[in-house]
């Protein structure tokens, strides 16, 4: 998170737990490289039929978006342009603007070569289905 190594995250103990935790429950890990740039919020759900993630990325043209798979990392990417530029004074600037990407590392239980992926009213719906042999059944039982 941060550069200097004179610079210590307070929160370093917490971020490590959640990657255990994260790690031991299956759940993806998240890497965010903005530093203070646009990054958009993301939620990330995940059932029987595969995950689902869900990235608010309003501003942002779907042709603008990337969604790429490497190595069962999962990478969303893109780019909020700035907005244009007025004659007007600017006295406070709150939005965020500029290149952004959040990726999550995949197990092997979802199937990366079926992942869809669309936009509608500023959300990005990406959805990785499960491997049918991750994907949890029943099994009868007989009587002998």
């Amino acid at each position: 998170m941060f550069n200097s190594p004179s610079v210590r995250d307070p929160f370093s103990p917490f971020w490590d737990l959640r990657r255990e935790l994260d790690r031991v429950f299956g759940a993806p890990e998240l890497d965010v490289g903005n530093g203070g740039e646009f990054a958009p919020s993301v939620e990330v759900e995940s059932d029987d039929h595969g995950l689902t993630l869900y990235a608010e990325i309003p501003g942002v043209a779907p042709e603008k978006v990337t969604v790429t798979v490497e190595r069962n990392v999962l990478t969303i990417a893109g780019e909020r342009p700035a907005a244009s530029p007025s004659e007007a004074t600017t006295h406070r600037s709150e939005r965020r603007y500029g290149k952004f990407f959040r990726s999550y590392q995949l197990s092997e239980d979802y199937d990366t070569e079926a992942i869809e992926a669309n936009c509608k009213n500023g959300v990005l719906t990406v959805h990785v289905p499960r491997r049918a042999a991750a994907k949890p059944r029943q099994i009868s039982v007989r009587t002998a």
